[in-house]
């Protein structure tokens, strides 16, 4: 026991000395602290040889070992290390002791392991200069550079060395290498070469400090580049050279060769192109010989160098003679100054025309026209003339004036005749359309109010028919005219189906309309000829529909910065258009078929004069039907675009009502399309309904799931349940009560107010529905309380047979002159005057009009243009000059009205340049008369010692411009007129601050604008646009703006009232 303990403590010794570490590490700590004491410890490293063992006497071998930090040279005595037993890549273990031998360190080996097959690590790259540290110590390591071998190598067997561009390094040479015949002849050669081996350090103390060294393992660590032998070379060379001649002698022949054949292409090509040259002149000589023009060559000195037979002909010169005669001998117009001049203005390459007159040898002159060229040939410049002989020409152009002269003669006569055939046949037809108008309000049994009345459809059938002539011989005659106008498309498409409507409405069709989101509602064009087509195409769906619809849609079909194309369509469900009968039905005098001429009427100008207009505006026009099913009438116009504008309707119903539902209730499902889209458009929620019953359902499942609606709209013609039935079982149920309801009809019904009202009915809406009046519906509709008011219905009244009426109250008391020489119109005009509530003075000539004048000063003086011995324009320009040279007396302006019966273009610019205010056209109708009418008394100022004060309010106040007027100082302008230029010109801005206020809920906005323009109106007397404002300013500084988008539209109508009234203030 005493003994194994005793060899425990021996193991445990000796491995206590034992040292485990890399080489590199290793060998720095020996560098640092080496200690002869320490000489007896074991170090232990893994790693590879990179080298075979080498006997180096007869018991001691050397090898080269290498872990991943460093290599180290391995030294043994006895067996351990053997050639044969350990070769270069193996994997060992070695364990040894730290010596030196010549004051390097070695591991002389304790004990050996060999692991297995290793990996030779790559020999590291590096140059002489690296090796001479202790960097690469002992590592595997590759060089490239030249040898440096010396002559006594072989003798002592010493080493060599190997120069790179850093320096150069020793390489030491083995013993045994020296036995490679081969390496060493190959070796004592030098030159370049890449060497693996060894990096040594040796003798590194004193007195030892020799240097560094690399030492290669094997004569195979070299490696030399192959060398070809001098001969080989030699050889390859002179080859190269021979090979090289040759194909230069082989290239230089092949260009020669080439350059022959190039060479006998060039003279048979030259051959073709000269006998191509000559036959090309022998042609041009003949085409020009042939020519029907005459070809003349002129010097620069306007001598004749040739010419062709044709010029020769032409003059009858022989060529001998003419190329004896000079330019300006042949040419009448040519003086030799003259032909210099000409001769210095042409240009090479620009051709100019010439006309002229040449001399014939007989002295015959005759008119030509020609072209001269400035031509090059022999290096000389020449003028070539062409001319042509243009008597016949010249001869045919004044046949064609005077033909022309006597077509324009022909239309002009035209023009008058169609002219006054519209005087002489208006002028009765105004008789027949005004009485019968008078008759119609007489007591009259219904067979004679039935002959009534047919008198009054035929009379104004024959007036469409005359006006589509007369549109018709405008187009023909060019003199058509064109406006360019700032206009509102919805309010003109609006305006025209509201025009057709009571037409519709008699034959029991549903007129609609629908005008998409997309389209610029702002434009600029001609909106009179625009309605001109639409009523057109409109008529005629009215007119070829027996039952069912009419829809007018406008879409953008394309949209530019400034411009946009509208295609506009009338669809109706009439009885179409044959297919063989579209080709022609554009054209003028013809319809579809004749038996629907005899069925429907026409002159079939209707369609022709549409096609003109269209065109004229940069548009189409087509059709597509199905015969029995309906046509579609479309055409499209380009249209200006107005400055950007704020859609204002949307911004305000998006402030006013956010979260508005809404249900329509209408069997008509394109009515239903058109409320859909329209109030779709304004950003409202909204579903729809075809009868009562499901509206009914929707409401009560709506109310049920706490989304009640809260509009409805209902239809009042529908079958099975009308809306008035519908609206009192919404009434009735209460769950469903609260809905505002709205009555929408295009019938004419007699409303009972209490009926209404009973039914639970807020406002009454009359299709074709517009724009404005829709949104007008919609606030008040909303802004009536829930329980049930009496509502102001909208509806029209009709009488099934109305009493003689009385005449109407006059709006005020005013003095009339009448000035027309035919008898009948006289009493036309005075019985309608008497209708309105007029009465009035009449007179038949110019001169009786100045006479009255001086008795009694008119207000108003509806002027005949075509009265005797004064005609209209020159008693109205006489009427103008004594209201201008009344300089005493108070000043006072008669309102002229022109009564004509001329439709021909110009006829209104030529009345009112003539000084008259106001344009009414023959046969007048009642209606017209008495638009006509409300716009003089709008606008004139009271007779002197007027009587009544007027029932309805004056757009200005007459005192309040009159004050501004007495600051007048003498020889100073008018301040009225300044006053009303900066009031016109300002208040559009006011009215679009108005709007953005309005938009954006800005209330204190709101009321400062409408604030500024209420004072500026009240100044000059427009009281009625005053009021409007004032209220808009309470309603800004009180509560919510809820219906300010409403009232804006009144002030904005009323200010066009106003703006027209004010102009006509500026002429006084």
């Amino acid at each position: 026991m005493r003994c194994a303990a005793v060899l425990l403590l021996l193991v445990a010794v000796v491995f206590a000395q034992e040292k485990t570490s890399t080489v590199s590490d290793t060998l720095r700590d020996a560098d640092a602290n080496f200690i002869p004491d320490r000489l007896d410890d074991l170090f232990t490293f893994s790693g590879v040889l990179t080298s075979d063992p080498l006997l180096v006497g007869r018991d001691s071998s050397l090898a080269n070992f290498q872990d991943t930090t460093g290599g180290i040279v391995l030294f043994t005595q006895g067996t351990t290390l053997l050639p044969g037993t350990f070769k270069k890549g193996d994997a060992v273990l070695v364990r040894g002791r730290l010596t030196q031998h010549n004051g390097m360190e070695q591991l002389t080996l304790a004990e050996i392991q060999r692991l297995g097959v290793g990996t030779l690590p790559a020999p590291r790259e590096v140059l002489a200069a690296d090796l001479k540290s202790e960097r690469y110590s002992g590592q595997l390591v590759r060089l490239v550079g030249e040898l440096d071998v010396p002559s006594d190598l072989i003798d002592q067997k010493r080493g060599l060395l190997l120069k790179d561009r850093s320096g150069a390094i020793e390489v030491l040479i083995s013993d045994r290498f020296f036995k490679r015949v081969e390496f060493v002849d190959r070796l004592m050669k030098g030159g370049a070469v890449e060497i693996i081996g060894i990096a040594g350090q040796y003798k590194k103390e004193p007195p030892y400090n020799a240097g560094y060294r690399l030492v290669p393992r094997a004569p195979e660590d070299f490696l030399f580049p192959r060398l070809v032998p001098y001969r080989t070379v030699l050889i390859a060379g002179s080859v190269t050279i021979l090979l090289v001649v040759t194909l230069y002698l082989w290239l230089l022949r092949r260009r020669a060769e080439q350059r022959a054949e190039q060479l006998a292409r060039v003279t048979e090509d030259l051959q073709r192109s000269e006998a191509a040259l000559q036959l090309s002149e022998e042609r041009f000589r003949h085409l020009v010989e042939q020519a029907a023009d005459a070809i003349f060559v002129v010097d620069l000195d306007g001598q004749i160098v040739d010419v062709n037979q044709r010029a020769c002909a032409s003059l009858g010169f022989a060529r001998e003679e003419l190329l004896k005669l000079s330019w300006a001998e042949v040419e009448v117009s040519f003086t030799p100054e003259r032909f210099a001049e000409f001769r210095q203005r042409m240009v090479p390459g620009l051709p100019i025309t010439i006309d002229g007159e040449h001399r014939r040898k007989d002295g015959y002159c005759f008119p030509i026209e020609g072209r001269v060229a400035v031509i090059e040939a022999g290096g000389k410049q020449y003028l070539l003339l062409l001319v042509r002989d243009v008597t016949e020409r010249k001869r045919f152009e004044a046949e064609l004036a005077q033909a022309r002269d006597a077509a324009l003669e022909s239309a002009r006569l035209k023009s008058e005749f169609l002219a006054n055939v519209s005087h002489e046949v208006r002028t009765p037809l105004n008789g027949i359309i005004g009485m019968t108008c008078l008759l119609m309000d007489t007591r009259l049994s219904p067979q004679q109010r039935n002959f009534v009345e047919t008198a009054r459809l035929s009379a104004d059938t024959l007036l469409n028919i005359l006006n589509d002539i007369l549109d018709f011989s405008k187009i023909e005659a060019g003199k058509l005219s064109f406006e360019v106008l700032d206009f509102d498309l919805v309010s003109a498409v609006e305006g025209t189906v509201e025009l057709l409507d009571e037409r519709a409405q008699s034959k029991g069709i549903e007129l609609a309309h629908v005008i998409h989101r997309d389209v610029p509602t702002l434009v600029r064009g001609d909106p009179g000829r625009l309605r001109q087509v639409l009523t057109n195409l409109l008529g005629n769906a009215i007119k070829f529909t027996e039952k069912g619809e009419v829809l007018v849609r406008v879409t953008k079909q394309r949209d530019a910065d400034t411009q946009v194309v509208l295609h506009f369509s009338v669809t109706d469900t009439g009885i179409g258009v044959p297919e063989s009968a579209r080709a022609q039905i554009f054209d003028a005098f013809s319809q579809a078929d004749s038996s629907t001429s005899r069925k429907f009427g026409g002159t079939g100008l209707g369609l022709a004069i549409s096609k003109q207009l269209v065109e004229m505006m940069g548009g189409e026009i087509g059709v597509e039907s199905k015969p029995g099913k309906g046509s579609t009438f479309w055409f499209t116009a380009k249209l200006e675009k107005q400055k950007p504008a704020t859609d204002f309707i949307r911004k305000s119903v998006a402030q006013q009502f956010p979260a508005l539902r809404v249900l329509v209730v209408d069997d008509n499902a394109t009515n239903r399309n058109i409320l859909h889209y329209l109030l779709a458009s304004w950003g409202l929620r909204l579903d729809s309904a075809a009868n009562g019953a499901e509206a009914l359902d929707r409401l009560r499942r709506a109310a049920a799931s706490s989304l009640a609606y809260d509009l409805v709209i209902l239809d009042m013609q529908m079958p099975g349940m009308d809306g008035l039935t519908l609206a009192r079982k919404i009434k009735s149920d209460p769950t469903i009560a609260s809905a505002r309801m709205v009555l929408l009809t295009s019938l004419i019904y007699q409303f009972d107010a209490e009926e209404l009202q009973a039914a639970g009915i807020a406002v009454c809406l009359f299709k074709p529905v517009k724009q404005t009046q829709l949104l007008q519906c919609l606030t008040s509709a909303m802004a009536a309380p829930v329980a049930p008011a009496a509502p102001a219905p909208a509806a029209k009244v009709h009488a099934v047979e109305p009493e003689p009426a009385s005449p109407r109250t006059p709006p005020k008391t005013i003095h009339i002159l009448l000035a027309e020489d035919n008898t009948m119109n006289q009493k036309v005009a005075l019985g309608l005057l008497e209708k309105l509530g007029h009465r009035a003075e009449a007179v038949a000539s110019g001169s009786e009009v100045l006479k009255a004048m001086r008795l009694v000063p008119y207000d108003v003086i509806f002027m005949d243009c075509q009265i005797p011995e004064l005609d209209g324009y020159d008693t109205t320009r006489e009427i103008r000059r004594r209201e201008a040279a009344n300089k005493d007396g108070p000043p006072r302006r008669s309102y002229i009205i022109a009564m004509t019966a001329s439709a021909w273009p110009g006829a209104r610019e030529k009345c009112l340049a003539a000084g008259m205010d106001d344009y009414i056209a023959k046969p007048v109708h009642l209606a017209d008369l008495e638009a006509t009418l409300q716009r003089a008394l709008e606008n004139i100022r009271p007779a002197a010692g007027g009587g009544a004060a007027p029932v309805q309010t004056a757009i200005l106040d007459t005192e309040a411009l009159a004050t501004l007027r007495e600051l007048r100082q003498s020889n100073k302008p008018d301040p009225v007129a300044e006053l009303i230029d900066l009031f016109l010109r300002g208040t559009p801005a006011r009215l679009q601050e108005m709007k953005d206020a309005i938009a954006k809920q800005d209330a204190a906005g709101l009321e400062s604008a409408a604030h500024n323009l209420s004072g500026c109106a009240s100044n000059l007397g427009a009281k009625q646009l005053a009021d409007l404002c004032q209220r808009l300013e309470e309603q800004a500084q009180t509560g919510p703006l809820n219906g300010a988008a409403a009232m804006l539209v009144q002030i904005e109508q009323e200010f066009a009232n106003a703006r027209r009234a004010l102009e006509l203030e500026k002429t006084r």
